[in-house]
């Protein structure tokens, strides 16, 4: 699997996403991985417009936000493509 990472906290997850055996790319993805706030999910449509996305919010801000959930939310997402 190809995704494209959009992601200012990018250091967060690529740990995950290595244990997940998904590979990340700049060019031509399966799917966009859109990691942050409302702007990075914008960002994300402008740079890989058509392409599929898996938002996953975060903020440093939030205390709800919690990166723990990351790897079941995209392991959910991307078994569950509807």
């Amino acid at each position: 699997m190809r995704i494209a990472l959009v992601s200012n906290k990018s250091e967060l997850i690529k740990k995950d996403l290595k244990e997940l055996d998904i590979q990340t790319v700049k060019k031509n993805p399966d799917y966009v991985l859109a990691f942050g706030g409302d702007g990075t999910l914008l960002a994300s449509e402008e740079k890989y417009p058509g392409v599929p996305k898996i938002f996953i919010y975060y903020s440093g801000t939030c205390l709800k936000c919690s990166v723990g959930d990351f790897k079941h939310a995209l392991k959910f997402a991307l078994e569950n493509p509807e």
